[in-house]
């Protein structure tokens, strides 16, 4: 066993240098009423994101965790269009409203992933909703992990209404009462005195209102397609062949063209443009 003198640690706590030589950052700037936010870069979590910024005075902690999980297509993963879309979004926010911190992670689960089978036989369907899972899992580790450290007694998640419709309502209540489970767990313990509590403001909004929140500029730069494609060296959402103002499914044989989410959020600018046309109010 090592044993360290009294003189060594007397001489951390004067110099603020440890044992690596490297200079240690001081904590006084964590002490300040602050918020963390999970940020994935798309419509929900960016419209939350300005809020805070416009209607609190907090430090802010915007956190974006890349999950390697293999949604895309054509070989173009989700993370790479969203880490894409992150370079126009961060930089855009500091300017237009104000700073605040910004942190990545990555994790990596495609092999864990790989172990799923590619075809369900029918006493497995319950294993269908494995794939969000790990989302949610890992944002609520993250989360706590963030709030730990920065004594931030609130963690931010972008939502909208529509995550709450028909059978995604109890799947969405059965996450959030996990993640405030694992949260707990990694903020428990005499050196956190608090456990975080995960806000959702935009619970009650529509996916529409939370686009027309953003602005069009915003708007223009967000991903939110789980299913992204390359072609001609551009990235484009799932919808692009058939154009963003329709209808996600074919009415005659109720096949679905577009993941969930660009369905949702073609049926909100469609929802947009018709009140665009009807009373000649420009989206911006």
């Amino acid at each position: 066993m090592t044993v360290v003198s009294k003189q060594f640690f007397e001489t951390e706590k004067i110099f603020g240098v440890s044992d690596y030589g490297i200079k240690e950052k001081s904590s006084s700037f964590l002490r300040e009423p602050s918020s963390i936010i999970m940020f994935s870069g798309g419509i929900d979590s960016v419209s939350v994101l300005k809020r805070l910024l416009e209607e609190t005075d907090e430090k802010i902690y915007t956190h974006h965790l890349h999950i390697k999980n293999d949604e895309g297509k054509n070989n173009f993963k989700r993370y790479k269009a969203e880490a894409k879309a992150l370079r126009k979004i961060i930089p855009y926010m500091k300017k237009t409203f104000r700073d605040f911190h910004y942190t990545e992670s990555t994790i990596d689960i495609r092999q864990i992933m790989n172990l799923l089978p590619a075809y369900y036989e029918k006493e497995d369907t319950e294993f269908t909703i494995l794939s969000y899972i790990p989302d949610q899992t890992f944002y609520s580790l993250i989360g706590g992990l963030l709030a730990k450290i920065t004594h931030s007694p609130n963690i931010y998640i972008g939502t909208c209404k529509e995550d709450y419709n028909s059978v995604g309502e109890n799947i969405a209540i059965w996450f959030e009462e996990e993640q405030k489970e694992n949260m707990d767990k990694i903020t428990e313990g005499g050196a956190c005195p608090f456990k975080p509590k995960i806000q959702k403001p935009h619970d009650e909004l529509t996916k529409k209102q939370n686009i027309e929140y953003l602005g069009k500029e915003l708007m223009d730069m967000v991903w939110y397609c789980r299913h992204p494609i390359e072609k001609n060296g551009k990235i484009l959402s799932c919808n692009t062949n058939l154009g963003i103002y329709k209808r996600g499914i074919d009415l005659d044989t109720g096949e679905i063209f577009k993941c969930r989410s660009c369905r949702v959020v073609s049926d909100a600018l469609i929802e947009i443009k018709e009140e665009e046309t009807q009373r000649g109010i420009k989206y911006a």
